[in-house]
């Protein structure tokens, strides 16, 4: 396959085309909102970085053996015009240093494109390791706000509607105090797991912090958030190891046209607080203005 472009060197080439397909297939990605940063996606990012490095590399090193061969040229014909004093030479000497000239300013000028290549590739792994969770590889809270004022925003210019989660491991520092801080870490780690995986193409999924973690839902009212809540919820139960038996309590919130962040935040974690008194290991939800939580179908009310 040719990757020529016409007037670029083909690693340049190579380096538009890496970029291009890069930012394009970002576009296909939880389209919603551009701070999705699944484990998956933290993966495909990082390999990109990796390829515009080893992309600048190889230009930096064939720019170095082309301004060596320029160097060896200029010699030559230098050494040409000293031993014969036919002016041919000497005109054959300019001519050949005008022609090059134009070359060397390239190199020069792709060198500092090189720089300017491994500059992004550094704010690449700046955004992703910025609103990136370090032991899960979910979104952190930082990826949380941005992506609520997206949908905020989306609420308000679109009138979309969208439900949050609030979930918490069940007596999670029961299980760090009795088997460490590194059991707990690994429950933590297999529960992230669960949920990225089982989580709609559509959702984010958050480490909001400790044992607690939040997934918003675009575009999904409170039934079909009791619905995609509950499916994760027994997947947890369902891969919960012999050694420990892990559940969670789950609280649901769905935005009204009143709701800032911090009052829908509020309802979710009223309606987690809820599930924990109902005996945790289930889902809750509350709505705005109501008095308690909505009443669960029984397949949702399961308490495990």
């Amino acid at each position: 396959m040719d990757f020529s472009i016409t007037g670029l060197p083909h690693v340049v080439a190579l380096a538009s085309i890496a970029l291009f397909g890069y930012m394009f297939g970002r576009r296909g990605i939880r389209a919603f909102s551009p701070v999705r940063q699944s484990q998956s996606e933290l993966a495909r990012a990082q390999a990109v970085a990796q390829q515009l490095d080893q992309i600048s590399s190889t230009v930096r090193a064939e720019l170095a053996r082309h301004e060596a061969d320029v160097k060896r040229f200029k010699k030559r014909i230098n050494q040409l015009a000293n031993n014969k004093e036919n002016l041919t030479w000497q005109e054959l000497s300019s001519e050949a240093e005008r022609i090059l000239q134009p070359t060397l300013q390239l190199t020069s000028h792709i060198s500092n494109a090189c720089d300017a290549l491994q500059l992004e590739t550094g704010h690449l792994r700046s955004f992703t390791e910025a609103r990136t969770d370090p032991l899960t590889g979910l979104c952190n809270r930082r990826a949380l706000e941005e992506t609520l004022a997206d949908v905020i925003s989306r609420r308000d210019r679109h009138d979309e509607i969208f439900s949050i989660a609030m979930i918490d491991i069940d007596d999670f520092k029961k299980l760090n105090d009795s088997q460490g801080h590194l059991t707990g870490d690994r429950v933590i780690k297999a529960v992230a797991t669960e949920l990225d995986r089982e989580a709609r193409q559509m959702d984010v999924v958050v480490r909001f912090g400790g044992d607690e973690f939040v997934v918003v839902m675009p575009k999904t009212d409170i039934e079909g958030a009791k619905v995609a809540v509950e499916r994760l919820r027994q997947q947890v139960l369902r891969n919960s190891s012999d050694i420990e038996r892990v559940t969670v309590s789950v609280g649901i919130s769905m935005v009204t046209k009143e709701d800032d962040i911090e009052s829908l935040m509020s309802r979710a974690d009223e309606a987690l607080y809820q599930a924990k008194n109902d005996g945790r290991n289930c889902v809750r939800c509350l709505l705005a203005a109501d008095p308690g939580p909505v009443d669960e179908p029984a397949e949702l009310a399961v308490s495990g």
